[in-house]
């Protein structure tokens, strides 16, 4: 996943909001997109899971 900005959010050219309302829909829509894609779970390739521990007892 590539990192994400959202600039030139304006408040006070921001009519009713809508600017920040659509970056905060957004920003959480790709949230879910992550974690639906298993994105925060899915091991990260060379690094020991938890120090190298098991959780298996």
């Amino acid at each position: 996943m590539h990192p994400i900005s959202i600039v030139e959010i304006t408040p006070s050219a921001d009519v009713n909001n809508i600017t920040s309302i659509t970056a905060g829909r957004l920003t959480v829509n790709m949230i879910g997109a992550a974690v639906r894609a298993d994105y925060f779970d899915a091991p990260r390739v060379g690094y020991p899971c938890w120090g190298g521990r098991s959780n298996r007892g």
